[in-house]
């Protein structure tokens, strides 16, 4: 028995946010270097290959991520309506679900939601969202390590 129905809801559409594509590295500086081939510029060659190396993993990352994506959050957004909202910078969200659904729409769709195929994806998903979990922490605690390398590196140059 669902004890918080717009709650359960609100847990699904939360859900779903893990299996539409994560933030990616931004490489435009990264690809210009590679491109014009002047990586090299960057005189330490411990630097270089962290770089280099920082940039695989985040692609290796962003790779893994995109094979084990579920069909979770197409269905949840096929039964769920939600609420949209317009930041200031003109970016669409719809993290929540639609605020003025009466207590028999929330009945309607937790039965469309218990009956369709969205609960059988549900072990997946977690399984998922914990695996984009992992990869976070590990991309971030590679940012971070590399970051106090460039900041080395930028001393040693100045």
């Amino acid at each position: 028995m669902i004890e918080d129905k717009p709650q359960f809801l609100q847990d699904v559409v939360i859900g779903a946010n893990f299996g539409w594509n994560q933030g990616r590295a931004n490489r435009a500086t990264y690809d210009d270097l590679l491109g014009s081939g002047n990586l090299g510029l960057i005189g330490e060659p411990g630097a270089r290959l962290l770089i280099a190396d920082y940039y695989k993993q985040f692609d290796e990352g962003d790779r893994r991520i995109e094979e084990r994506e579920t069909e979770y959050p197409g269905a949840t957004y096929k039964l769920i309506p939600r609420a949209t909202t317009v930041t200031e910078d003109d970016v669409v969200w719809e993290r929540d679900v639609q605020p003025d659904l009466s207590p028999v729409q929330i009945d309607k769709i937790i039965q469309s939601i218990i009956s369709s195929d969205l609960a059988s994806l549900t072990t997946a998903e977690a399984n998922f969202g914990k695996f984009v979990q992992a990869i976070t922490v590990s991309q971030l605690e590679q940012a971070r390590s590399l970051h106090l390398t460039l900041e080395g590196y930028k001393d040693s140059i100045d």
